[in-house]
């Protein structure tokens, strides 16, 4: 809560917090369970309805990506990677997940301006005058030293590392992969960090 304080308004920011614990949530019973979880097909309906409320779906489409990559890994290399559910259950997930996935990506576009919302958000990111706004300042800047956010940040990538060492100790690849990527996309922006937070916090 100390590392997240700036971020909690009343923005639509606060879908996308709820959409990733929502997409974790599911993505790790879909690995744990002995069957398809009926919760994936739910996901192409949370990013038909993310895509119409914050930007902060193409996170979660990433995070998506990440999983099955993960998944795809492991039908591959089950033994290297400790998995003892059955190849052939394995791979009727995997083709749920793929499908899941797809239809997901092509939901993205059933918003209002179909691929130009996301053309103008790259095109936003661009500007230079975005250097000089509060959030998009990177979490290292010196704008916050000696605040409680900084020393909260550094105590989450004093987690990540353990999230890391757990990932390669337990051969979890989507936990090591998805904290990999978040700490490094979390040095962008102090409004990127938050997503860290969270996500590292699952």
């Amino acid at each position: 809560l100390f590392g997240i304080l700036d971020r909690l308004l009343i923005k639509p920011q606060i879908s996308s917090y709820l959409f990733f614990v929502m997409i974790i949530y599911i993505f790790l019973e879909h690995r744990l369970s002995a069957a398809v979880t009926k919760k994936i097909y739910w996901l192409p309906v949370f990013f038909l309805l993310w895509a119409n409320m914050h930007m902060g779906v193409l996170a979660g489409i990433g995070i998506f990506a990440v999983f099955l990559l993960s998944e795809f890994v492991v039908l591959l290399k089950p033994a290297f990677l400790g998995d003892s559910c059955p190849p052939d259950i394995r791979k009727r997930k995997l083709v749920i997940l793929t499908a899941a996935f797809a239809a997901s990506l092509l939901v993205l576009l059933l918003n209002p301006h179909g691929i130009h919302t996301f053309a103008y958000v790259y095109s936003h990111l661009q500007m230079k005058m975005i250097e000089e706004v509060f959030e998009w300042r990177p979490p290292l800047d010196s704008h916050f030293d000696g605040t409680i956010f900084r020393y909260v940040y550094y105590s989450f990538l004093a987690g990540a590392l353990i999230i890391l060492l757990y990932a390669i100790r337990k051969k979890d690849l989507f936990a090591g992969l998805l904290t990999a990527i978040f700490v490094f996309y979390s040095f962008r922006s102090s409004r990127f960090s938050i997503d860290f937070m969270i996500i590292s916090s699952i």
